[in-house]
């Protein structure tokens, strides 16, 4: 069985500040944190979220340039 996540919204509270990360299927991860934003990497934010989805898997679809999350 396949399960498609199209969009993902979490609010995270860190030591020093809030933040927010968010999935979407067509412009995949995004944290409004400085590492994230300045830095332009995958942040600790990004990857407690992945984290957090437990045994999902993330599989590139080339044809459609998506990501789909598969169970």
């Amino acid at each position: 069985m396949k399960v498609s996540l199209s969009y993902a919204q979490f609010n995270i509270q860190g030591v020093t500040d809030n933040y927010l990360v968010a999935y979407d299927d067509e412009d995949g991860w995004f944290c409004n944190c400085p590492d994230r934003q300045y830095r332009k990497r995958e942040c600790k934010h990004i990857k407690a979220c992945k984290k957090s989805l437990g045994h999902v898997q993330v599989d590139e679809v080339v044809p459609e340039t998506q990501t789909q999350l598969v169970v």
